[in-house]
């Protein structure tokens, strides 16, 4: 689970800096040294809170937690619309909230010295189960699962600017144990 954490996150936010954030960057370790932790100190936090319209369009809030039943969320996805495979959201569950201040000290950078705050979300993500066919015509929920462990794209990093909000999982006990 804490294989190339480092990395990986600074991956995230070299991305997110370049303003390229999609998940296929090919960042040299050279790259990868140019973002520096200020004390090397990542802040964990226990809440997030998270606005969005209601149908009625009155403004409110979900709190997510991931100490407790309230740690899954939504996000668009970036699949390619009318794919047979393709569906609006992916599915996460929140393992940590976090911050970080950092530095971009690239001789490029647009803002060299300068402490960035990054807020990031350390998720386990939930892979659609493609032999279900959910449709919202047809009112059938989608069915999720999860990663076996072992495959890299079972925990990420994610901006939480990018949830749409929280999702509430119904177990499908019926169709096995994950």
């Amino acid at each position: 689970m804490l294989h190339n954490f480092v990395p990986l996150l600074k991956d995230h936010f070299l991305a997110q800096i370049l303003g390229t954030k999609n998940n296929d960057n090919n960042f040299t370790d050279q790259d990868l040294s140019t973002i520096q932790f200020e004390h090397k100190r990542l802040y964990k936090h226990r809440t997030l809170h998270i606005n969005y319209t209601s149908y009625d369009m009155r403004r409110l809030q979900d709190t997510l937690n991931p100490y407790s039943e309230h740690c899954n969320i939504m996000v668009l996805t970036n699949e390619e619309p009318g794919t047979s495979e393709s569906h609006p959201y992916w599915y996460a569950r929140i393992i940590g909230i976090f911050h970080a201040n950092i530095f971009h000290v690239d001789p490029k950078s647009t803002s060299p010295g300068n402490t960035h705050t990054m807020d990031f979300l350390w998720v386990c993500w939930f892979g659609h189960n493609t032999e279900y066919h959910s449709r919202f015509k047809a009112r059938c929920l989608p069915h999720i699962r999860f990663f076996n462990g072992k495959e890299d794209c079972t925990f990420g990093f994610l901006d939480p600017n990018d949830i749409i909000r929280a999702a509430h999982l119904m177990p499908a006990f019926s169709q096995g144990h994950s």
